[in-house]
């Protein structure tokens, strides 16, 4: 599994990946982490980007 530092939020790479249409628990398939994980980075993008939602 790989690790992710939650300092780091949010991960661009799946902030991009979300933004493309990939589902959460897709995006953390890929990524091989928990869905949780990736929740957690979502919510730092979402909060600096209210329309991460309608891109999605």
């Amino acid at each position: 599994m790989a690790k992710t530092r939650r300092d780091a939020a949010p991960n661009q790479e799946w902030v991009l990946m979300y933004r493309r249409g990939l589902r959460r628990a897709r995006i953390a398939e890929l990524a091989g982490v928990p869905a949780s994980t990736v929740g957690y980075h979502l919510r730092f993008a979402r909060a600096a980007d209210p329309l991460l939602g309608e891109a999605h």
